[in-house]
C-alpha cells in the first residue's frame, strides 16, 4: 500500500515553508520492489480531503509511461506488470519534485 502524506500544507503550516515552497506532499513508502513479469497490485490511499494526486510512472528519459488518478479520500487499486528489469521513477505530476519515488523491478 502506498499512502499520500501532507508534509507542509496551507492549513497546518509551517507558514514560512508553505510561502517558500508551496504545499509539500510525499508518497509513503517512496520505494517499492517488484518482480519482472509478475502482475502486482498497487493499492493507493489518498488521505487528503481536498487535493487530487496522481501516480505517474516515468521512463528512462522522463517520459510518462502511465498516469493513474488518485482521487481525494479514496482507496484506489491498479495492477501493474513490468516487462523489463531496472529502476523506474514515479511521481505525482501535480506535486513534483517532492512527491516522488522509485520502483525496483527485479528479474525473479
Amino acid at each position: 500500500m502506498i499512502v499520500t502524506q501532507a508534509l507542509a500544507i496551507k492549513e497546518s503550516g509551517p507558514k514560512e515553508t508553505v510561502e517558500r515552497f508551496g504545499e509539500v506532499y510525499a508518497f509513503s513508502p517512496s520505494f517499492v520492489a517488484v518482480r519482472r513479469e509478475q502482475p502486482t497490485l498497487f493499492v493507493f490511499m489518498n488521505l487528503q480531503p481536498d487535493d487530487m494526486h496522481d501516480f505517474a510512472l516515468l521512463g528512462e528519459k522522463g517520459q510518462v509511461l502511465t498516469d493513474l488518478e488518485l482521487p481525494p479520500l479514496k482507496k484506489t487499486q491498479y495492477v501493474l506488470t513490468f516487462h523489463r528489469a531496472g529502476v523506474f521513477e514515479f511521481a505525482c505530476l501535480r506535486h513534483m519534485p517532492a512527491m516522488a519515488g522509485q520502483v525496483l523491478v527485479r528479474e525473479h
